[in-house]
This record gives C-alpha cells, sequence and structure tokens, in this order.
C-alpha cells in the first residue's frame, strides 16, 4: 500500500488520486517525506523514482508536455509542484495556501500557464510555467471549486464554481484575465463538467445533466434531465457516445445520447 510500501501520509479523508500510466512508469502521490510522488514498474510495483516531500492532497497527477518536455503537475496540500515525468526532478514548486491545507482539483495546462482552483473561499489562480519557475500571473476570488475541476474549450476554461458555502454555478472564464465571461446556476453546491462535440456536459450534485453550447457568448442550453438519485460528486464519463455516472453511494447509470 500506500503506506507501508511506500511511507506515505495518508491524507485524512483518505487516498483519492488515480496513478498516471507514462510510457512505461505509473506515477502516483503517496505523499510525505519519503516522497511526495512515486514512479513505479507496472509490472512489479518497483520504484523507480520518489522526489517530494508535500503531504498529499486529494488531486490527481496530471501530464503537461513543453518545449521543455513532459512533465507531471501535482496539486498537493502545499501547493503546486511540477515534476520531470521521466528523472523525477522537480523543477518548481509554489505555495496555495487553502483552510485546512485542501487541494483537491486538477491542474489545468494551457499552453506554458497552468490554472489552478480551489474552495473554501481561496478561489483559483494562474500561473506561468518556464521550465524552471512558476510565476503568478493573477488570482480569481471568484473561481471557488472544492474539488471539481476547470477544462478548457474553443480558447476558454469551464468550471462548477461552488463549495460548502457557495451554491453551484456553470462558469465560463476568460483565461487571460480570469474574467467570469458568464454563469449559470445549478441544484446544489457542486457539480462536474466535460466536454465532448462542442457540447458541455454538466452534472450536479444532485444528479441532474444539463447540456449546453460551449461558447464564450453565453448559456444557450440544449436539454436538461434527471439522471440519478442522491449525490454526486464523481466527474462524469463519456464513451462511443454513452455518458457514465455515479452517485456518492457506488450506483452507476449509463445513458446513450445518440
Amino acid at each position: 500500500s500506500y503506506v507501508t510500501a511506500l511511507n506515505g501520509s495518508r491524507p485524512n479523508y483518505g487516498y483519492s488520486s488515480s496513478p498516471l500510466l507514462y510510457k512505461d512508469i505509473l506515477i502516483t502521490v503517496p505523499g510525505g517525506r519519503a516522497g511526495s510522488v512515486a514512479a513505479l514498474d507496472p509490472g512489479t510495483g518497483a520504484k523507480r523514482w520518489s522526489a517530494g516531500k508535500d503531504s498529499p492532497g486529494y488531486s490527481s497527477p496530471v501530464l503537461m508536455n513543453g518545449e521543455w518536455g513532459s512533465a507531471i503537475m501535482v496539486f498537493n496540500s502545499y501547493g503546486l509542484s511540477i515534476f520531470n515525468a521521466q528523472r523525477g526532478q522537480q523543477l518548481a514548486r509554489t505555495k496555495w495556501e487553502t483552510d485546512y491545507n485542501i487541494n483537491a482539483s486538477f491542474p489545468l495546462y494551457i499552453g506554458g500557464h497552468i490554472f489552478v482552483c480551489s474552495g473554501y473561499g481561496k478561489g483559483g489562480g494562474m500561473f506561468r510555467f518556464d521550465g524552471n519557475e512558476l510565476t503568478l500571473i493573477y488570482e480569481s476570488k471568484e473561481t471557488v471549486c472544492q474539488f471539481q475541476s476547470p477544462i478548457e474549450s474553443g480558447g476558454f476554461a469551464y468550471m462548477v464554481i461552488g463549495d460548502n458555502s457557495t451554491r453551484a454555478k456553470l462558469a465560463c472564464m476568460r483565461l487571460d484575465t480570469g474574467g467570469i465571461l458568464w454563469t449559470e446556476p445549478l441544484a446544489g453546491n457542486r457539480g462536474n463538467v466535460i466536454t465532448a462535440d462542442n457540447k458541455l456536459i454538466v452534472v450536479s450534485e444532485r444528479g441532474e445533466v444539463v447540456l449546453c453550447d460551449a461558447s464564450e457568448a453565453g448559456f444557450n442550453g440544449r436539454g436538461r434531465f434527471q439522471a440519478v438519485g442522491g449525490r454526486c460528486w464523481a466527474p462524469p464519463s463519456f464513451a462511443d457516445s454513452k455518458l457514465y455516472i455515479r452517485n456518492n453511494k457506488g450506483r452507476l447509470v449509463c445513458y446513450d445520447l445518440r
């Protein structure tokens, strides 16, 4: 396990990150002074390398590629760290402090820049990454996202804003300034958004699916329906025209959207 084999530091709510398969190594985030990030042999589980000393968050490692090569973004309890994907060398690290040291959403990489967002009143921030250093460009207090991750489509960011004290709303954001172009209220306090065929597929915390255009011009709804009961925190998946949604009790439903 992460704790016994990798000397990991289990976060308060348990491990929630997914491993990342990169070429012939499996990137994991056990956290702790023995290595905030560890690369394993996917066949044997043997450790190839480990790096960093930060405690884990609730996000997952994300691959990005640039003129400096391939790197791994890790959004943990301390903040944002960047590691060389092949060797494990820590390239950059910057603090992103939140209440309870919780960072749970996926960082979003867009052409030399990385956008992160958190809940608990923190909001989001855009960093420039040049291969060696992370530089804060702007912060956006409006983009409060407790664990729901932002996505990019057509040069704009879309996300479901919301946390324990903020009602959920779908938002379109300018990447250059962090300005919010439009919002649309959703049920509950959280939700998730993905994109397919130039459309946004949104699943609210209460299991309602909302389909709309991925457009900076404004919200243009294409339909909505109640997909599943109970609370829904897991992001949906879409493949072969089928939408998969799981609620917090583990019920999985599939809808054919053709």
